[in-house]
């Protein structure tokens, strides 16, 4: 009987993750939020609403389905964290920490912290994290 042929030995590349597709219930809600509060870039595709980070995607895709809220989440890498959660808390964002059993709780102020993480949450109510670009942490790498 012969052994499956391993996975490294095949000759293909993965290129990373294209988009992530999330459930919203109201796509101008999370429009809004997405582009005019967090000032990600919107792409239009037929009457499907993308959001531009980097090179990857949001998929906002109306359902009548949300998931309840749970640890579940993808985290952004932004240059200049600190002015960006700024002008986050003067939109009115609500930017908290999570506690070591991942219950929300208010925000730490200790920015200099190493490996640093801030989370929020999407008008549907999805964890969305984010982390300094430069931080090495996350970049196991």
């Amino acid at each position: 009987m012969n052994s499956p042929e391993s996975i490294s030995d095949l000759s293909f590349s993965f290129h990373g993750i294209n988009h992530v597709t999330l459930p919203v219930s109201d796509k101008t809600k999370s429009e809004t939020f997405y582009v005019g509060i967090l000032g990600l870039i919107k792409i239009n595709i037929g009457s499907s609403l993308w959001i531009r980070i980097g090179e990857q995607f949001i998929h906002l895709n109306q359902s009548t389905v949300i998931p309840s809220s749970s640890f579940a989440h993808f985290a952004i890498r932004v240059e200049n964290l600190r002015s960006y959660l700024n002008v986050l808390q003067n939109k009115g964002v609500d930017i908290f920490d999570l506690d070591d059993d991942l219950k929300e709780i208010s925000l730490n102020t200790d920015f200099e912290k190493a490996n640093r993480q801030f989370f929020l949450r999407d008008p549907d109510g999805h964890l969305l994290e984010l982390i300094d670009a430069t931080n090495s942490f996350f970049h196991p790498v």
